[in-house]
């Protein structure tokens, strides 16, 4: 029993389904720029409530899977991480550290 994890097929890397105990996730490329990227983009749904905010739930969708490297390397082996950055480690620390003080309410998701 548990939760399959398997790559999803589409362009929009917060596209997330879950059905009869799969969770697709679409493959999301961590390359030395996707912090700067992934903090604006949580800064900018932060400051607009008018707007949605997709990119937060992804962020913390992600964060909420990720603990540690052993998470990275598991989601990597299933197609849904791939990464240029130093280790592992170092994308788990970065899910880690993005949403920190960040209001988000799990219901308002579409998560």
């Amino acid at each position: 029993a548990g939760v399959k994890f398997r790559k999803r097929k589409t362009d929009r890397f917060w596209d997330i389904k879950f059905n009869n105990g799969v969770l697709q996730i679409p493959p999301l490329f961590v390359h030395d720029g996707t912090k700067s990227l992934f903090l604006n983009l949580v800064a900018f749904e932060q400051s607009h409530l008018d707007c949605s905010h997709t990119i937060t739930a992804y962020v913390v969708f992600m964060d909420n899977l990720i603990n540690n490297a052993d998470d990275v390397r598991y989601l990597h082996c299933r197609g849904i991480i791939e990464h240029w950055l130093g280790n592992d480690a170092e994308v788990a620390h970065m899910f880690n550290h993005l949403c920190q003080e960040v209001v988000f309410d799990i219901n308002d998701s579409y998560l």
